[in-house]
Order: C-alpha cells, then sequence, then structure tokens
C-alpha cells in the first residue's frame, strides 16, 4: 500500500486504512519528503515504536505515523528554537513580533476577497503569528 494513500486517508474516516509496510514508509520518506534514509532506518523507527502501534507483519498503524511525523525528527524548528537565546528581561511592549490579522483578506478588510496566496505572502516576509478563522462546516468537518 502506498503510504501517500495512508496519509490521505487520515483525514477521510470512511477511507481509513490500517496499516503501512517499513518499505511503504521508506517510499513516503523518499519520494513525498524528499528525505534519504534506508530501509534498516525505517525498521529500526517501527521497531522503537510502542508495540500498540505495530502489528505482527511490522506496519504502524495511523498512530505510529502520526507520532512520527508530529514528532522531534520531523520538526521544521531549529531546535535553538526551543530555548531561551535572546534577552528576555525587558517588559513585553520593548519586544517586536511580526504578527497578522484578516491575514486571508486582498485589499479592503471588510469588502476584501479571500486569497490563501496572502498567507504564503505575509509568512515569506517574516510573520510569525497569522490568525486563522474556522467555522463549522457541513458533516461536523472544519472549513479554514
Amino acid at each position: 500500500m502506498c503510504l501517500t494513500a495512508f496519509a490521505c486517508s487520515l483525514r477521510r474516516p470512511s477511507a481509513r486504512l490500517t496499516a503501512a509496510s517499513p518499505e511503504a514508509l521508506l517510499e513516503f520518506l523518499e519520494q513525498h519528503q524528499g528525505d534519504s534514509y534506508d530501509l534498516a532506518d525505517v525498521r529500526q523507527f517501527v521497531a522503537s515504536c510502542p508495540s500498540i502501534y505495530v502489528d505482527d507483519s511490522h506496519h504502524i498503524n495511523a498512530m505510529a505515523f502520526r507520532s512520527m511525523v508530529c514528532g522531534p525528527a520531523f520538526d521544521i524548528l531549529d531546535p535553538i528554537a526551543y530555548e531561551v537565546h535572546h534577552d528576555m528581561s525587558r517588559p513585553l511592549h520593548d519586544y517586536w513580533i511580526s504578527t497578522s490579522h484578516n491575514t486571508y483578506l486582498e485589499g479592503h478588510q471588510l469588502t476584501g476577497n479571500s486569497s490563501v496566496e496572502q498567507y504564503m505572502a505575509v509568512l515569506l516576509r517574516g510573520c510569525r503569528c497569522v490568525e486563522l478563522d474556522i467555522w463549522d462546516g457541513p458533516n461536523d468537518e472544519p472549513v479554514v
């Protein structure tokens, strides 16, 4: 089974796939994540998973996959970002934080068109905090 289909199935409970082989995980890491691992690395990861996440055939389940992609090995931040490495002794108003409100709007705040490209633009300009508006959608699915 292709792990891409496995990953996509996590968003669609009705199409949920149950497990992925180490080979499928390796294919996903190389072809879709652009990482270079060998099968031994992947098998070592699978062996390190709690037994409730792995079946008798050494296939990982959805919880193991989520733990992997949300874990420290897949973190996009430099580890130093988790440490205080600036002078933090000043009052909060002395620090500048680039933020964005109604980021998705192009032009006028009340009548502008919504655009995903606006999020990309502000993040590329250095924005560190964006607002996401989320509503209840059909079938209890969120609408962003």
